[in-house]
């Protein structure tokens, strides 16, 4: 059973122990607005490879200037998925925590998930794409993010980087779980979401070009924001008193806070002190807001609301196999076009749209063919073994 909240008054945490059973928020079933939640991640992430990523706004104008310069905030959808990652392992971990087989299973049932998808596009992009055998090493290493350990570069292939420094999260992080109680967890993941961005604000400023972007060790609390939701929910610090309430708090927070960072890094001026504290924390906003719309989603969920968007729900559904397929696409697509009018992307919005369609469809078809008829197939055995645990 989880530790009780206590202020170091007994009958207050009387009062919390009388209080909790029927305000607590058993976190069990399938939320499918979280699926949601991962079908606005990749969504972003896919349009910020189609415009924000590619195109300097500042040689365009108008609305096109506008849209292409929100869009190269895109790349947050990796933050959304590791706030989404942060939480769902972590509540797993908590429930799984008594189990003699805790290691065994969650390994094994990350392998099944991520594995059989992550092998296949190595292969594809060893073959088709021509990466180096280092990158390919780094790869199966999980450094990644960290790919010149090895004499290879981070961005030979952009989106494995994300998918290291998740598993690099949690070849710490279950043992953190396993061995503290919840209450010194709670305050790992608090320290890990204090001290992180002062690092980050710190190696900007003395070290100017240190990789504060793709590296675990700084940017680890965008997963402890998640795991501090999984963690306040067992809890019972977030109940369903309170979930909207906090839910609305860290989106009207956070939303005034965007539009600011959004503000400021417009025209890419030159702040001193005030470019380095944008690039270290800059991204925490955003992190609120992801923090928040989780919350509504539990909290929808608790309530019976499960209403979601059916594209979102879509796009969740296929999104690791889309996340890895998506950049594959978009080289192919430029080695098809190359000797045509379409790659004219500095000169035309619109044949920047048309391959943002013609990418888009070919890679969410080619997504869904690997959820249907590949990675199911190691879900179900997923599947099993956790009821085999049981």
């Amino acid at each position: 059973m989880p530790d009780s909240a206590s202020n170091g008054q007994e009958g207050t945490a009387s009062r919390d122990e009388q209080k909790r059973p029927d305000t607590r928020i058993q976190l069990s079933g399938h939320i499918p607005k979280l699926d949601s939640l991962r079908g606005l991640a990749i969504l972003l992430v896919v349009v910020y490879h189609a415009y924000g990523g590619d195109v300097d706004y500042r040689k365009w104008h108008g609305a096109a200037r506008c849209f292409l310069y929100i869009s190269s905030y895109g790349y947050t959808g990796v933050e959304l998925f590791f706030v989404l990652s942060g939480f769902l392992i972590t509540s797993i971990l908590l429930r799984s925590k008594p189990r003699p087989d805790y290691y065994q299973s969650f390994y094994m049932r990350r392998a099944l998930r991520i594995l059989p998808a992550y092998f296949a596009i190595l292969i594809v992009i060893k073959i088709w794409m021509g990466v180096t055998w280092k990158y390919v090493l780094a790869c199966l290493l999980y450094i990644a993010n960290m790919a010149g350990l090895v004499g290879a570069k981070t961005s030979e292939y952009a989106p494995l980087w994300s998918l290291a420094v998740e598993e690099q999260f949690y070849l710490a992080w279950p043992f953190c779980v396993r061995k503290c109680t919840e209450r010194t967890l709670l305050k790992l993941a608090i320290i890990l979401c204090v001290l992180l961005p002062i690092a980050r604000l710190l190696a900007t400023i003395f070290f100017p070009h240190t990789d504060i972007r793709y590296k675990t060790y700084f940017i680890a609390d965008y997963l402890a924001y998640g795991a501090l939701i999984a963690i306040c929910l067992y809890l019972g610090h977030i109940h369903a008193r309170n979930i909207q309430r906090i839910a609305r708090g860290l989106i009207g927070l956070g939303i005034p806070l965007v539009l600011v960072v959004l503000y400021v890094g417009y025209g890419n001026r030159s702040l001193g002190y005030g470019s380095a504290l944008l690039r270290s924390m800059g991204i925490l906003p955003f992190i609120w807001i992801f923090c928040g719309l989780v919350l509504r989603a539990i909290a929808s969920h608790h309530f019976g609301d499960e209403r979601s968007n059916p594209v979102l729900i879509f796009l969740g559904y296929i999104s690791y196999g889309l996340y890895l397929i998506h950049e594959f696409m978009f080289y192919e697509y430029g080695k098809l076009t190359a000797h045509t009018d379409l790659p004219q992307l500095n000169r035309s919005f619109f044949m920047l749209s048309v391959r943002f369609v013609c990418v888009a469809t070919a890679s969410i078809f080619l997504a869904y063919l690997s959820r249907r008829f590949y990675e199911e197939y190691f879900l179900r055995m997923r599947a099993k073994t956790r009821h085999a645990g049981n």
